[in-house]
């Protein structure tokens, strides 16, 4: 939830266009199929990256289709992103993913899917695996933030 409430655009899009802005930052142009958060008025929109992927640069094809997490119209690595071959993350089959990840992803489609279908102020809830409340808190009716997040740090124990 954290990744949710900390980007300021989040949405399903096919690559339509990939352009070299310089020697280490390209642009890739999207079609956007599913506006989740901070894109309600686009139906394109053109997002930058690392060239390499030792700077954190995400590598795309033309044609793909991804869910993608942004911020200031920046993406990478590190923030998320999941190429959707030909589904939409709303039936992402989540069967062949690793018990390891499943989890995770099973959380992330449950909130992006709210997150996607609300049209009014809403409120989430993220548990742990012992179903202990470990992030709460509301966006408002455009998918911003309010304030008085709520969530647990967790310290890892040394085995």
């Amino acid at each position: 939830m954290e990744r949710i409430n900390t980007t300021d655009a989040i949405f399903e899009g096919t690559v339509s266009k990939i352009d070299t802005l310089d020697k280490s930052t390209i642009s890739i142009t999207f079609s956007i199929t599913r506006k989740i958060k901070g894109v309600d008025s686009l139906s394109s929109i053109k997002i930058q990256t690392a060239k390499s992927g030792s700077s954190c640069g995400s590598h795309f094809e033309v044609d793909e289709h991804w869910l993608i997490f942004s911020n200031s119209q920046y993406t990478g690595l590190c923030y998320g992103n999941l190429l959707l071959y030909d589904n939409s993350f709303k039936d992402f089959n989540l069967e062949p993913i690793s018990k390891n990840y499943k989890f995770y992803y099973t959380k992330l489609k449950k909130f992006i899917n709210q997150i996607a279908d609300a049209k009014t102020e809403i409120e989430l809830t993220e548990v742990d695996e012992n179903n202990t409340i470990i992030a709460k808190g509301k966006l408002d009716s455009n998918r911003k933030p309010m304030a008085d997040w709520f969530y647990v740090k967790y310290i890892p124990i040394p085995h």
